[in-house]
């Protein structure tokens, strides 16, 4: 520690060799891994990623989804009501459709999280394939 000086300068006059043991396999490339490791951690965390992120997904849509059915219902009760149907309520229940199936689509359409996690279980069942270990 004699190398450390008061002010927070370093002054090493030779190798500075850092050698904390870390036994950390965080950033471990997957074709490093063992195969028992890909089998009983890698791919069951990856696959509850996967699952975990589709029902953020759906959590996060589920009040405009259900905004969008009542307003739809509710243009339809008030053209029953009215005995015609009007432009405004014509224009209102398909905007309240089309934000409906823009909702669906972003459940059902994987984002860029859920195709990366996608790709990493496909690689750890190729690597396993590769292995002849399943």
């Amino acid at each position: 520690m004699r190398d450390f000086s008061n002010g927070g300068d370093m002054n090493v006059n030779g190798d500075l060799i850092i050698n904390d043991h870390s036994q950390n396999e965080v950033g471990k490339p997957l074709i490093q891994c063992t195969s028992e490791y890909l089998i009983k951690e890698e791919r069951p965390f990856r696959q509850e990623n996967l699952r975990l992120e589709k029902h953020r997904k759906i959590k996060n849509s589920m009040p405009v989804l259900t905004a969008a059915v009542i307003v739809i219902i509710g243009s339809a009760v008030w053209a029953h009501i009215k005995g015609d149907t009007n432009l405004v309520t014509l224009v209102v229940g398909i905007g309240a459709l089309l934000v409906g199936c823009a909702a669906i689509k972003g459940i059902v359409e994987p984002n860029q999280f859920e195709i990366q996690e996608q790709n990493a279980i496909r690689e750890i069942n190729n690597i396993l394939k590769s292995r002849r270990a399943e």
